[in-house]
C-alpha cells in the first residue's frame, strides 16, 4: 500500500522534486545591488524600478525559507514570469557555499560546483519582495 501511495504522489507532483518545508540556516556572505539586464528593449520604466529594487539579508532569509525548492527548472519556466532584473550574491546554507541569483519575478537559482537548486516563491508572503509576484502565469 505504501508503494502505491508513493507512486501516486510522484505522479501527482509531475515528477518534480520540491519541498515547501524549509528551515534553511543561511548566512549571506555577499549581496550585490540590483542589476538590470539589458535585453535590447531598453524599457526605461522597468530599468528605473529595477535599479531601485532592494532586498536586505533578512528579506533573503525569509524568501528562501518560504519558497519552494525544485531540482529542475521546468516548473519555474512553466509557472513563473521572468524579468530582466536580478540581485545576486553568495551565501552559506547548511554549511555549503552557493552563488545565488534572485530574479525580480519571484524565482531564484543557487549554484555551486556540484549542484543547482531552483526556487519559486509562490507564497502570498512573497509578494512584497518582488517586482512581479507569482500569479501562476494567469496574465501579464
Amino acid at each position: 500500500m505504501r508503494i502505491i501511495v508513493y507512486i501516486l504522489s510522484l505522479i501527482a507532483s509531475g515528477g518534480f522534486t520540491h519541498s515547501k518545508e524549509m528551515d534553511v540556516n543561511l548566512k549571506i556572505l555577499m549581496l550585490e545591488s540590483s542589476r538590470y539586464l539589458d535585453d535590447g528593449a531598453d524599457d526605461k520604466l522597468l530599468r528605473s524600478v529595477c535599479l531601485k529594487w532592494q532586498l536586505s539579508t533578512d528579506d533573503i532569509n525569509k524568501i528562501f525559507n518560504i519558497s519552494e525548492k525544485f531540482s529542475s527548472h521546468q516548473r519555474i519556466v512553466r509557472d513563473f514570469y521572468w524579468l530582466p532584473c536580478e540581485i545576486s550574491g553568495k551565501l552559506i546554507a547548511n554549511g555549503i557555499e552557493w552563488s545565488f541569483i534572485i530574479n525580480s519575478a519571484a524565482t531564484a537559482v543557487w549554484e555551486n560546483d556540484n549542484d543547482v537548486i531552483y526556487w519559486g516563491c509562490s507564497n502570498v508572503e512573497c509578494e512584497s519582495f518582488f517586482l512581479l509576484p507569482y500569479d501562476g502565469m494567469r496574465g501579464f
